[in-house]
């Protein structure tokens, strides 16, 4: 499970965010002077972009009542979305990855009563189906002490922290990773056809070979973004059949830290899906 920003939904029904934005402004409106906000479950269609940057900023949002008098709606609350499945962020969306973090959760707890054994390792567990009745009935005060206590902690670190926040742990970066390469269908591709190794070189032209396309500045762009330069000079790289002298030549240009996965399956591979993603 894990918590993230607003997901796209239809007009009028469920959760989400609507795909109206006067329908959207209706619900923003019942917000007003909240502090925290929570969705049960998003979907799996893209995120709202715009309105998720807009939100995050923490800024206001111009609303129209009638007749061309408008309102501003002030955003004074932090969105969380708690779901089971990963968000869909396209990855030209770079301005939502700087305002998204994800808090991942690793432990499941059944609440159909079906599972009779827990097991630690795994993190399955067998729910109290009870206890939010009981935070709120029996350990009102003791909440309320502990929000008290990490406010303290909040603007004790305001002058430690960028917003008084401390990095988030290991594990949630890792999980921002992941779901930035799920949205990536080239990051995707890429892990399952090349490994990486720091003392490896490969030619431009085997990608080339692998991936069946013949558009070099794509490729050169995809895998800068992964972090992988495209140095035009490497040489040392074999040598290939120019078809048109029909001479063996020396092979020019490469990257550095990545080889081809040495497996059977690996050759060519349907590369137009993740070029279109």
């Amino acid at each position: 499970m894990g918590c993230w920003g607003f997901t796209r939904n239809r007009a009028g029904g469920g959760t989400g965010i609507p795909r109206n934005v006067e329908a959207l402004k209706e619900q923003l409106k019942k917000l007003d002077r909240k502090r925290l906000v929570f969705i049960d479950e998003g979907n799996q269609k893209a995120i709202r972009a715009d309105l998720l940057k807009e939100i995050a900023n923490g800024g206001s949002l111009e609303n129209q009542i009638l007749f061309g008098t408008t309102e501003l709606l002030q955003i004074t609350w932090k969105l969380f979305i708690c779901s089971n499945h990963l968000p869909t962020i396209r990855k030209k969306e770079s301005t939502v990855y700087n305002r998204y973090h994800q808090i991942q959760f690793g432990s499941h707890f059944d609440r159909t009563g079906k599972r009779e054994v827990e097991d630690e390792e795994k993190l399955l567990f067998k729910a109290n189906v009870g206890l939010g009745d009981k935070l709120k009935t029996e350990f009102t005060r003791e909440i309320i002490a502990l929000m008290v206590e990490y406010a303290t902690l909040y603007y004790t670190n305001l002058e430690l922290y960028d917003e008084g926040i401390p990095p988030a742990p290991k594990e949630f970066q890792e999980a921002i990773e992941k779901t930035k390469m799920k949205n990536n269908p080239f990051a995707v591709w890429f892990e399952d056809t090349f490994e990486k190794v720091e003392t490896a070189q490969i030619s431009l032209d085997e990608v080339m070979r692998v991936s069946n396309s013949n558009n070099k500045r794509q490729l050169v762009r995809e895998l800068k973004e992964l972090g992988y330069n495209y140095e035009k000079d490497m040489s040392g790289l074999g040598m290939r059949m120019n078809y048109r002298t029909n001479k063996m030549v020396y092979v020019k240009g490469g990257f550095n830290g990545f080889r081809l996965i040495e497996a059977e399956d690996v050759g060519v591979v349907a590369f137009a899906e993740a070029m279109r993603g």
